[in-house]
């Protein structure tokens, strides 16, 4: 499936102890406009994203990251349903 503006992911970290985190899917192949200044994207399952984390800093964007099923880091999923 492929991913859509605003739909809630699962992102691994790239740096220290690799944590999941809630993100929201704030660019796609689909959102970007010619000419435009967003950054591009390497794939269609590739999106920038706005990470949740908690204590001050509250949120981060991340560029370009590309998904993976099984959730390695400084890669979005889909999150686990229960």
């Amino acid at each position: 499936m492929k991913p859509t503006l605003g739909r809630i992911v699962r992102y691994v970290g790239k740096y220290g102890i690799h944590a999941p985190r809630a993100a929201v899917v704030s660019c796609t192949t689909a959102d970007i406009v010619p000419g435009g200044d967003v950054a591009p994207l390497d794939s269609d399952m590739h999106v920038h994203l706005t990470v949740f984390t908690p204590g001050e800093q509250g949120q981060f964007p991340e560029m370009n990251i590309p998904y993976s099923e099984g959730g390695e880091p400084g890669t979005w999923s889909w999150p686990p349903r229960v």
